[in-house]
Order: C-alpha cells, then structure tokens, then sequence
C-alpha cells in the first residue's frame, strides 16, 4: 500500500481542483493534516505513530520540513508494514498500472519529496476525467463556514453534483469564487505548493 507521505499527497491532490480556484497569488503551502491518514494507528508500531503525530502536530515545522522527517520515519519501515497501510480515499478505484507506478516513485529513494509529489500529481492530473471522478471530493476547506449562507450553498452543489466532470467541477467553483469581494475570497485556504509552482512557471513562459 501507500505510505503517509503520499496519503497525505493524495488528499492534496484531491483539494487542489477545489482550493486552486481560491487564489491567484503565491501563498505558503496549506496546513498540514493534525494526524495520521485514518487506520494508520491499526497497522504501525505505537512508536513509529507516536514519533508521526508528533510530527504532524509540530507546529514549528515547516511543512517540507515534516515531509522530509515524515519520510525518513516511513522510509526506515520493512515491506511487510507498509504494504498493510490502507489506499488514500478513491485510490483503490485507479488502475492497477496506476497505482504500479505511484508506489514505484514513492519507493524511490533517490527521489525528494517534492518530486515524489510533483510526479505523482502529473499521474493522476493525466487520469481520463471518468477515472478521476471515481476519487471522493474533499471536505469543504477552512474559512467555508465563514462565508455566505447562499455562497456555501452554491459550493456546496457544484462540489457534490455528480454529473459534473472533475475540470467541469473545478470551473464551476472558481467562477463562484473569483465573483467575491476580495475580504472573503482572503479567508479561503491557498493552493498546494505545486500549484503555485505551476502558475508562476505559466506566467513566466508566457511574459
């Protein structure tokens, strides 16, 4: 199975089609999940969930640095328990060569963990969207409650409105978004860290 580095990856991934609409600046990374992926505590050694939490809940961290000692803590683990750990939400519906190739580049040591989520993003962002559809969308983000009743309202329809294909999904809600009054679109959490990357790439090819 996966390890956490990349469980944390895959829900990331997930909120990007929604958080990626909420800014059109380079913020710092979004926060950092408090615990563990969820059935973690089932399956790893009380120390080693002891010394991930404590990572996790570190504030002082910055969030590369508890990618790295997050995967240093993982990397450290025999086969046999890392392939016990439960699939991220929606991964247990990719392609079997899919998957092949997500746990090939997480167990690459060579690799940094920037890049092991910089390529692992671009696998799933190459899914057909009816494979992409198939992964759950994510929970609303930190500062949805605090916006408008009928703005929750529409978001909440687009974001569970099945007929919708994931770019269809993600076009839907930033059009929602970008039509706010800036001191609301300001409580809404930034993008991950690669979406940032891409767009300042973007603008800069096309300057």
């Amino acid at each position: 199975m996966l390890s956490n580095t990349v469980w944390v990856l895959a829900a990331v991934v997930v909120a990007a089609s929604f958080a990626s609409a909420f800014s059109q600046t380079v913020p710092p990374p979004p926060p950092f999940p408090r615990d563990v992926p969820p059935g973690f505590e089932k399956v790893l050694p009380p120390n080693v969930l002891a010394e991930l939490r404590k990572v996790h809940r570190d504030d002082s961290l910055s969030w590369e640095h508890k990618h790295e000692k997050i995967n240093a803590i993982m990397s450290a683990l025999p086969a046999e328990i890392l392939d016990k750990l439960p699939l991220p939400p929606g991964f247990d519906k990719l392609p079997k060569d899919v998957l092949n190739k997500i746990r090939a580049i997480h167990r690459d040591t060579k690799l940094s963990w920037r890049i092991k989520h910089q390529k692992i993003h671009s696998i799933i962002e190459a899914l057909p969207e009816e494979i992409k559809n198939q992964l759950p969308p994510p929970p609303p983000p930190p500062g949805f409650e605090k916006l408008p009743k009928d703005v929750q309202d529409k978001l909440r329809s687009v974001h569970e409105d099945k007929s919708l294909t994931w770019s269809q999904r993600h076009k839907k809600i930033h059009s929602i978004i970008m039509a706010l009054p800036e001191e609301l679109r300001s409580l809404l959490p930034p993008p991950p860290p690669w979406v940032h990357e891409e767009k300042t790439h973007k603008q800069n090819n096309d300057q």
